[in-house]
């Protein structure tokens, strides 16, 4: 687990929950309040929900694309992940990396399994 995951967890655990936040079913002031602790334990900004969707799932499974980087040749090709910019060279004749070996994202579209 990152560092960056450790953290917002140990944010949400140590948020004050808001008394609304435990409200009967779905009230609106209820929701509320637990959107604004998501937002500030996430680190966004209050006119921001729609990012918390977004944040929460790359906290959650952490993705990323590769880029061929280069000319591959008739053997080897070189990737690049997106998210961190580590290169690599993969024999073609071998499985590709289902995670980036530099930062352990996932890959999808272009460089596991997933593309």
């Amino acid at each position: 687990m990152s560092d960056e995951r450790r953290e917002v967890a140990r944010r949400l655990r140590e948020y004050p929950v808001h008394p609304a936040a435990g409200g009967e079913g779905g009230s609106p002031l209820r929701a509320l309040a637990m959107l604004s602790g998501l937002l500030d334990a996430t680190g966004l900004r209050q006119d921001e929900p729609a990012r918390l969707y977004g944040r929460l799932a790359d906290l959650i499974d952490p993705t990323c694309h590769a880029s061929v980087c280069g000319h591959p040749d008739k053997h080897h090709v070189c990737r690049t992940c997106d998210k961190c910019s580590f290169g690599w060279y993969e024999d073609v004749h071998e499985e590709r990396f289902r995670f980036c070996p530099n930062c352990g994202r996932r890959f999808v579209g272009g460089g596991g399994e997933d593309a």
